[in-house]
C-alpha cells in the first residue's frame, strides 16, 4: 500500500473494529526482555487509540525505567 491516505483509512477502520491491541515494552529487570500483553484501548475523536495505565501495572514500570 503506497498511497498513505489509503494507509490511514485502513488503519483508522482496523482500530474502530477492534478494541484490543497488544501493547508491548521492554522489562526492565530482565534485561530489555520484550514484555507484552492484551490490552483495551479508546479512541480519541481523531481516531487515535489511547491507553490507560495503572501506577501498579508492569507496562508502567518498564515505561517509567
Amino acid at each position: 500500500m503506497r498511497d498513505p491516505a489509503q494507509a490511514r483509512s485502513t488503519m483508522h477502520a482496523l482500530l474502530q473494529r477492534e478494541r484490543h491491541g497488544v501493547l508491548s515494552t521492554l522489562h526492565h529487570q530482565f534485561a530489555d526482555t520484550p514484555f507484552g500483553s492484551i490490552a483495551p484501548y479508546a479512541l480519541t475523536a481523531d481516531l487515535e487509540p489511547v491507553f490507560l495505565f495503572s501506577s501498579i501495572a508492569e507496562h508502567t514500570k518498564n515505561l517509567v525505567a
